[in-house]
């Protein structure tokens, strides 16, 4: 017996909830868990929300890394995400099950948005983006850094596993993440989507 059938038979009527990706969310109506943990797992999602791909070509493959602290600017959404995050076991820095990270402008993603980095060996990132990179800081594609990297995950560095800070390279973390990113879906999901759909 389903829970509804059983709540059928006490009198009580039972109406499914369908979540999908243009609904008209709202944080304060949203389980205490939060916004992020609700909308982590885009798979379970109903209807998949919208995305766009981004191609990446000629990835050397390198991770970089820089540290939150450097963002200081507490009027801005990349601080407000901070203050929302936490810092995993590797000294990454993260918002439900999804990483912090910074990309270039080529991307069309404003800060919150959440995406999936894809690698050529089939391994998926869950990110969100908490930085922009500069274009005065990235090649004329507005992609990679002068590093070779597009992209770089906020950390703690007080804690950031040695061997990663060693080599400057958040791809020797996991076995999986050691390949090139292949591309990026860009989803039309923010964290921080308002009511009517609009972010703030």
């Amino acid at each position: 017996m389903t829970i509804c059938t059983l709540l059928l038979t006490l009198g009580i009527i039972c109406t499914p909830i369908t979540v999908k990706a243009n609904d008209n969310l709202n944080k304060s109506e949203l389980p205490t868990a939060g916004f992020s943990e609700f909308l982590s797992d885009i798979n379970t999602f109903v209807t998949p929300p919208k995305h766009e791909n981004y191609l990446i070509n000629n990835h050397s493959g390198k991770k970089s890394f820089m540290g939150y602290k450097t963002i200081t600017d507490k009027t801005s959404k990349q601080y407000a995400l901070q203050q929302r995050a936490y810092t995993d076991e590797f000294g990454f820095r993260k918002i439900g099950n999804r990483y912090l990270v910074a990309i270039g402008t080529a991307f069309n993603a404003n800060v919150g948005t959440y995406f999936d980095a894809e690698l050529e060996n089939g391994t998926i990132i869950e990110c969100i983006v908490g930085e922009i990179k500069s274009d005065f800081h990235t090649d004329s594609t507005n992609v990679f850094s002068q590093n070779g990297c597009c992209l770089e995950f906020i950390v703690n560095t007080k804690i950031l596993e040695p061997y990663v800070k060693q080599r400057g390279d958040c791809s020797f973390l996991h076995e999986e993440w050691n390949s090139p990113c292949y591309q990026y879906k860009i989803y039309n999901l923010s964290e921080f989507t308002e009511k009517g759909g609009e972010e703030k």
